[in-house]
């Protein structure tokens, strides 16, 4: 559905999502420098903390975002962390730059230039 999602691989509950960057012009501006910087998955890590309050890791692979869920977890947090990783991508896909529109989010947030709700 997302061509930024150049592969998944995983074992059990243990997931890595290679990022590439959108095929889509405005997307593909801002997508190539994370990329090359290796900074992509940050992106998608960023949204899914402040949005759905879900925790990943850097993982040592550029550009992977690495899903390491607890074993406790049932159907309902599956759920979530699809749904969350589902809204993440959906984000970096708005019109016109959505990468870019997470990334000038999440700085006013910080400094106090847009609320946090």
């Amino acid at each position: 559905k997302y061509d930024m999602v150049a592969e998944v691989r995983g074992m059990g509950l243990l997931v890595g999502v290679e990022l590439c960057a959108p095929k889509r012009l405005m997307q593909k501006l801002s997508g190539t420098l994370l990329e090359k910087k290796g900074l992509l998955s940050h992106i998608i890590m960023m949204h899914l903390m402040s949005e759905n309050r879900i925790i990943t890791v850097p993982s040592r692979e550029k550009n992977t975002l690495k899903i390491q869920p607890p074993l406790i977890m049932n159907d309902a947090d599956v759920d979530h962390i699809l749904k969350g990783v589902e809204e993440a991508l959906s984000a970096a896909y708005r019109f016109p730059d959505g990468i870019s529109q997470i990334l000038i989010e999440r700085v006013m947030k910080n400094f106090g230039i847009l609320s946090d709700t």
